[in-house]
């Protein structure tokens, strides 16, 4: 499991990538509680155009999307060091 940030996790399996977004939600006494939804994704690049596009939706101005953008190729480099070679050789063949 690679933890992105906070609010997204990923992981890969022998059939597709798993996408883990965490949110606060309400149990049923309702007090908040911490929920996890899963979405599937084919390729990695599909998991981090989901990521941005989840992210760029809570941006209120430009700068926000600007910061934003420039974090997560940062974030994105650094938890690439922790794939598998095989994973990067998908991306890049997928990426041809």
């Amino acid at each position: 499991m690679i933890k992105f940030n906070d609010k997204f996790e990923f992981e890969k399996d022998q059939y597709c990538w798993h996408l883990h977004e965490f949110y606060i939600g309400k149990d049923k006494n309702k007090n908040p509680k911490r929920q996890r939804k899963t979405t599937f994704h084919a390729t990695l690049e599909q998991v981090c155009n989901a990521i941005i596009d989840r992210s760029c939706g809570e941006c209120c101005c430009l700068e926000d999307l600007k910061r934003m953008l420039k974090n997560t190729q940062i974030m994105m480099k650094t938890h690439a060091k922790q794939l598998q070679p095989n994973d990067l050789a998908n991306l890049q063949a997928e990426n041809t």
